[in-house]
């Protein structure tokens, strides 16, 4: 199913799992830096409690950045409560 969301929405997946905070900001920046292949849109996949406000906008920023030109699809399956739903 990735392949497929992929192909037909022309875009790099990001999966979230987890509390919104300065140290996961942290590690989706370097997510972010590390890929070597982008296509031109992001999908991400969030489940989350919540965490801090700041970082969940910051969140959001950094991945705008990455992908400046492109469409950024948000994809919630399951728990997306508190700064979750910021992003």
């Amino acid at each position: 199913i990735t392949d497929q969301i992929c192909k037909e929405s022309a875009s790099d997946l990001l999966f979230f799992s987890g509390p919104i905070q300065p140290k996961s900001l942290n590690q989706l920046t370097k997510e972010l830096k590390g890929r070597s292949c982008k296509r031109p849109n992001i999908t991400l996949f969030l489940t989350t409690y919540g965490g801090h406000p700041h970082s969940a906008f910051s969140i959001v920023k950094r991945i705008r950045n990455a992908y400046k030109e492109g469409k950024f699809f948000l994809f919630v399956d399951s728990v997306c409560a508190s700064a979750g739903t910021l992003i």
